[in-house]
């Protein structure tokens, strides 16, 4: 079976974000930032291989 990868788009409110926290983690311990690119990476690779695993969330509320 072939499994099909899906491409990943990051929105600039999510790489701004993505920015901070490398620059947190790097603030906190030299060398934070590989780790957390190398988990982020890896993430995406899980994210893009089988969406299907996460739920789509969203901020809307329904009023009844």
């Amino acid at each position: 079976m072939l499994s099909m990868a899906f491409k990943i788009t990051i929105l600039p409110l999510a790489e701004k974000e993505i920015d901070e926290s490398i620059e947190f983690y790097e603030s906190k311990n030299k060398g934070l930032r590989k780790q957390f690119l190398a988990c982020l990476k890896s993430y995406f690779k899980v994210l893009k291989k089988n969406p299907q695993l996460f739920e789509i969330k969203s901020n809307q509320v329904i009023a009844n």
